[in-house]
């Protein structure tokens, strides 16, 4: 994988809140998802498309304490993740921390680092209120 080949920032248009409870898995996720998306902008978001070219990634969040959460995913088929299975591993990852934070909305993710030998990539996540 090569810095040209990671996107600076994705999933900006999706909209979703952390709050509630975890999924069992991603087909639960995917029914409340795109519920959701159709409500925000009344048409649902495309979800399915590789999102990240890459196996694992690290994803950077406000938890509301003195440091930053970091999630470890890794994608289900080792190649790369979609959107809606990125946005479901990082709702079960993140979703107890910080459903009661003003800010919990999802607003995308930014790359903050380059993969390094054997690490993966760092995307920071943003959230709003």
């Amino acid at each position: 994988m090569t810095a040209d080949s990671l996107p600076r920032d994705i999933m900006r248009g999706i909209s979703w809140s952390f709050i509630g409870n975890r999924f069992a898995d991603v087909h639960a996720f995917t029914a409340v998802l795109d519920d959701y998306q159709a409500a925000i902008d009344g048409k649902g978001s495309s979800l399915d498309t590789t999102v990240l070219p890459c196996a694992r990634v690290l994803v950077l969040y406000r938890n509301g304490g003195d440091d930053d959460g970091v999630l470890e995913l890794k994608a289900g088929n080792g190649v790369g993740f979609t959107a809606r299975e990125l946005l479901f591993q990082i709702h079960n990852g993140i979703v107890d921390e910080v459903c009661d934070l003003d800010h919990h909305f999802f607003e995308g993710l930014s790359l903050n680092s380059y993969p390094v030998a054997g690490y993966p990539p760092v995307f920071k996540m943003r959230l709003g209120s």
